[in-house]
């Protein structure tokens, strides 16, 4: 009966402090997706033409880790959400030379860093491709 009190009894009190907490972070992976933004963007490795490279087949990264590794290095060399022509280029450099670095295959000579940003507009997804850095 004692054994039976404790376990209702926390379970209450879980239940309880799960209501008061709500989905707020640490305590749920999930609160991002209630409030997404209207502007995204990503970053993909293409030739100096613009078409598309499949990074996993030159590189050990996937395309998710490549972005990560552009950002990762725009937030390195100077903490700044719009980057200027200056650190892209900078940023460009660094990225492509670690790649260069880090190949499984050849990669081609010339490459570019492309950015494709999405937002939301007017009921309709908008979707912006442009250079970011280009050899």
């Amino acid at each position: 009966m004692l054994f039976r009190a404790i376990v209702i009894s926390t379970l209450l009190l879980f239940s309880s402090l799960s209501l008061l907490a709500k989905e707020n972070y640490p305590l749920s992976d999930f609160p991002m997706y209630s409030n997404p933004s209207s502007n995204r963007y990503l970053y993909w490795l293409a030739t100096d033409q613009g078409e598309a490279l499949p990074i996993k087949t030159f590189t050990k990264y996937s395309a998710a880790q490549f972005g990560k590794i552009v950002r990762t290095y725009i937030a390195n060399d100077q903490k700044i959400t719009i980057p200027s022509d200056e650190i892209n280029k900078r940023v460009g450099q660094q990225v492509l030379s670690y790649l260069r670095q880090n190949q499984k295959q050849t990669l081609p000579l010339k490459m570019a860093i492309m950015r494709t940003d999405f937002s939301y507009q007017d009921n309709k997804i908008v979707e912006k491709s442009f250079i970011y850095y280009s050899e």
